[in-house]
């Protein structure tokens, strides 16, 4: 699977060159992550349900913060497919696909960064 190839490539070099090295940076950020995106795509999942397209662009704005400090082309696609989505307001079916898509990949970023702070408590215990 290539989502899941891509996933495993994924490093936080960026994130930790940001915070110049903090592992308490990094640390924070993946909780934040984990906390806050499974949010921000229910939201989006909640405004693609009831076609509020203003609630919509709110939640896709907040789940692109989410994603600022992660390289993880494909999601970011994704979300920007959906942010042109709604303007164009084409197949609400693709739309359903896309979100879906999403979740598969939020929860999978998700379950990868819970295991980076298990090892990292690991580590430091």
């Amino acid at each position: 699977n290539d989502n899941r190839d891509e996933i495993d490539r994924i490093d936080l070099e960026y994130l930790r060159n940001l915070s110049g090295g903090s592992q308490q940076f990094v640390i924070q950020y993946l909780q934040t992550f984990i906390s806050q995106a499974p949010k921000s795509l229910e939201q989006i999942e909640k405004a693609c349900t009831e076609g509020s397209t203003v609630d919509l662009s709110k939640a896709i704005e907040k789940l692109k913060q989410d994603f600022i400090y992660i390289d993880y082309q494909s999601a970011k696609e994704i979300i920007a497919k959906i942010d042109a989505f709604q303007v164009e307001h084409s197949n609400q079916e693709n739309l359903k696909q896309m979100v879906l898509l999403l979740r598969e990949m939020v929860q999978a970023m998700t379950r990868k960064f819970k295991s980076i702070l298990e090892e990292n408590q690991v580590s430091e215990g």
